[in-house]
């Protein structure tokens, strides 16, 4: 790698470097550099005995124009993404041809790159660009990020050589971009849906989870060392195994755990499992546990996830216990600990298998578990406020039996998920036993009078009142970090007026302002404004609560920079900047009627 380029990366992209440097060596047959009848570098690659050129071998520039003139940029497109570099020639031609026109490059073979970087220098190609350079090994992550900038507003350009000749790589980058779009489509709603709730759910069970055992920090996992674990979901095959689960449970055949509403379907079967766990962050999951709560029975312990409902723990008759889920940035930011901590899924039955790996169980059996409708239904019988659902849209998926079964995105996302989890955890064996139900791949289909029989031989395997446990949070600490988030709060505050401050002046003065001058107090809000964003009360309380907000700022704030008009960069100030600060002071003012209520008993304890 020639020095300078070294040097360009150690400053620019320190990653890559390292990257780079760990390639051990370049195989100089396949690849090398030869000058064009121009007397520019060309290079050419050893493919199958042939070798073939990835720029003209007469002349490379004139052909990067020719190549670029056969491209047409959509509207409304932001950024482009350079499948292919080679030396860069039609980089260039690019960069001079659509001027306020992002790019990324992404290079499917490491060795043409290292070529490269051995020929061309990229302070001359790049000049001031803020261009970074993409290598498979980290494709998928930043293409997350740049997609989090641009959202769809991407598009892909291909120089010819690699289309040809890398055109699985090719293949993958856009499925790559069609399956994250989708998935932040969903994501984007999940997050509007429950930004808000997840933060102030957490903020009103704050006294809960501060006095209850976290199931992962306090609960002795080995007597679940070797054991087995019976996951029931709400599936309607459960409707044919309520005299199996009476028989595991009065036996002790493995630990039953209730997921979602089927435990209003065991409720009416007499069949009380050994935790009922919840997560869902909706004010409607309090219905899972009315019939439960209405009945007062008193000895089944929930398990819930810290950013659960907040109305589900309301007068819950049983013992309590929790576990930390990732949606959650306020209890490890009270507790000052590093705690194990639970990914977010699409269900609670995806949740649970997470936390069980984790706690060490040897077999999880899944009951109920179809992710799929049959004869029209998608819920075991006895749970009225589910009976009525309408199912639309339905596709067609393999089921255990090797037949089709139908399904719909809800309960195909859930599968997927479900999937990747006991893809990661090989050494568990996964036994689902959903007769009707949706193939889980890394399972295998085993009714459940047989899983009985043949794997379930050892009884009284499960501890009496395992659940009986102390919290070991410490309360003095928790009390500290609370002084510490309202004096954080008050730097925040302060920040925050200093920028409506600083936009203010911008509007007074906005006749007078010059380009030079505009830029210069645009240094000093930006700085205030990266101070107020590591605030610790922001980053962990209020950031949270506006995450698809700030995800839109960023957005807007890309464009601001290629503004070159004076006038109209201060009304895109205004329209970004200008309207966060507003909303920022909202949402700090509702957060704040939250956090006092309860760090006030949190305070008296």
């Amino acid at each position: 790698m020639l020095i300078n380029n070294r040097d360009f990366l150690r400053t620019k992209d320190r990653d890559l470097l390292n990257e780079l440097t760990n390639v051990l060596s370049t195989d100089l047959d396949m690849i090398t550099i030869e000058n064009s009848k121009k007397d520019l570098p060309t290079l050419k690659i050893k493919q199958n005995s042939t070798h073939r050129y990835i720029h003209s071998k007469y002349d490379p520039e004139s052909e990067a124009r020719r190549v670029v003139d056969a491209f047409h940029l959509e509207d409304g497109k932001k950024h482009v993404i350079l499948f292919g570099f080679g030396l860069g020639y039609h980089y260039e031609v690019l960069k001079e041809r659509y001027l306020n026109i992002s790019f990324t490059i992404y290079e499917p073979d490491i060795n043409i790159l290292m070529v490269m970087l051995n020929t061309r220098s990229l302070s001359e190609i790049f000049k001031k660009d803020s261009t970074n350079i993409i290598i498979k090994k980290r494709l998928d992550e930043q293409i997350n990020q740049l997609q989090g900038v641009y959202h769809k507003d991407i598009q892909v350009f291909a120089l010819p050589f690699y289309e040809k000749f890398y055109q699985q790589e090719l293949n993958e980058l856009y499925q790559l971009l069609v399956s994250n779009l989708k998935n932040k489509k969903n994501q984007l709603v999940t997050n509007i849906s429950f930004q808000k709730r997840w933060t102030f759910n957490v903020i009103k069970n704050l006294p809960k989870i501060i006095n209850t055992p976290n199931i992962l920090k306090d609960v002795d996992e080995h007597q679940f060392k070797k054991r087995t674990a019976v996951i029931v979901s709400a599936g309607p095959s459960l409707d044919d195994e309520y005299n199996n689960l009476h028989y595991i449970k009065e036996n002790g055949l493995a630990y039953i755990f209730s997921v979602g509403s089927a435990i209003n379907a065991l409720l009416e079967k007499n069949i009380y499992p050994d935790a009922i766990l919840s997560y869902d962050p909706k004010k409607g999951n309090q219905k899972v546990l009315k019939k439960l709560k209405d009945s007062q029975v008193s000895s089944i312990p929930l398990i819930f996830g810290t950013t659960v409902g907040y109305e589900t723990l309301a007068n819950y008759p049983g013992p309590t216990m929790h576990m930390v889920i990732n949606q959650d940035t306020v209890t490890e930011t009270l507790i000052s600990e590093n705690l194990e901590v639970l990914k977010d899924a699409s269900s609670i039955a995806v949740v649970t298998y997470q936390l069980l790996s984790l706690l060490g169980f040897e077999k999880v059996i899944l009951v109920g578990q179809d992710l799929a409708v049959n004869k029209g239904k998608g819920y075991a019988s006895g749970i009225e406020y589910r009976e009525n659902m309408e199912f639309s849209d339905l596709i067609s998926v393999k089921g255990v039996s090797n037949n089709s079964v139908l399904t719909n995105e809800s309960f195909n996302s859930m599968r997927e998920q479900l999937e990747a989890y006991i893809k990661a955890t090989k050494e568990i064996k996964v036994i689902n036993t959903s007769k009707y139900g949706a193939n889980i791949e890394g399972t295998t289909f085993i009714p459940l009078e047989e899983v009985i029989t043949n794997y379930l031989d050892e009884s009284n395997i499960v501890s009496n009142n395992w659940w009986e446990i102390s919290n070991s949070y410490n309360l003095s600490k928790v009390k500290e970090n609370i002084r510490e988030i309202e004096s954080a709060r008050k730097v925040f505050n302060s920040y925050h007026l200093e920028l409506e401050n600083i936009i203010e002046n911008i509007n007074k003065n906005k006749g007078n302002l010059t380009s030079v001058k505009l830029e210069k107090k645009l240094k000093k809000f930006d700085s205030l404004f990266k101070k107020l964003k590591r605030n610790h009360y922001y980053k962990a309380f209020l950031a949270p609560v506006i995450r698809v907000q700030i995800e839109n700022l960023a957005e807007k704030s890309q464009h601001i920079k290629f503004e070159q008009t004076v006038s109209k960069k201060i009304n895109q100030i205004n329209a970004s900047f200008g309207e966060f600060l507003k909303l920022i002071k909202i949402e700090d003012s509702e957060l704040n009627r939250h956090l006092k209520d309860s760090f006030d008993q949190l305070l008296d304890f």
